[in-house]
């Protein structure tokens, strides 16, 4: 078995010719800047039965977890062999749990609840299990895009003066 790691830089040019050399890949991963690159036509890959992916451009809009469960859902109807598909970097988890919880949980019930394969964290955990079990809170999700907009500026956590609560029940 082989894992074959790849950085962006014209990956996908190249798949056509890791299907065609590497005939018995079972599993791979995908380090990308953008989730955005993954399409149907760049999403021809060999079949495997195991894609990382991961995602170290900036993870700030909304698009981009759109776009990587646009990418899912092509898979599931294209490639038959996969039984697991791994968020290999911690961040891009993160991300989905804090800020983008509801567009991660209505993809995976909506569009890939029948899904064939396997959609992880970086640990192995069910993803969906993971965004449930920390559910969405809007304040907390708030707090959680100031702070890391600040620190993407450089301004770090001391632009801070005001937290938004939740109203109290």
């Amino acid at each position: 078995m082989y894992d074959g790691y790849w950085i962006w830089d014209g990956l996908f040019r190249h798949l056509a010719t890791i299907k065609q050399s590497c005939p018995n890949i079972r599993r791979l991963t995908l380090s990308l800047i953008k989730f955005s690159y993954l399409t149907r036509d760049t999403l021809s890959l060999p079949p495997i039965e195991y894609l990382g992916l991961s995602m170290f451009g900036a993870f700030h809009n909304k698009m981009e977890s759109e776009s990587l469960f646009s990418a899912l859902a092509i898979l599931k109807d294209t490639l038959p062999t996969l039984r697991v598909v791994q968020l290999t970097y911690p961040h891009n988890v993160d991300r989905l749990l804090t800020a983008y919880n509801e567009v991660a949980i209505e993809a995976l019930e909506k569009n890939l609840a029948q899904c064939p394969f396997r959609i992880e964290d970086h640990d192995g955990n069910l993803l969906l299990e993971r965004l449930k079990a920390v559910g969405y809170n809007k304040a907390s999700a708030l707090n959680f895009r100031a702070r890391v907009s600040a620190q993407d500026f450089g301004w770090g956590d001391a632009v801070f003066c005001h937290q938004v609560q939740q109203p109290s029940s």
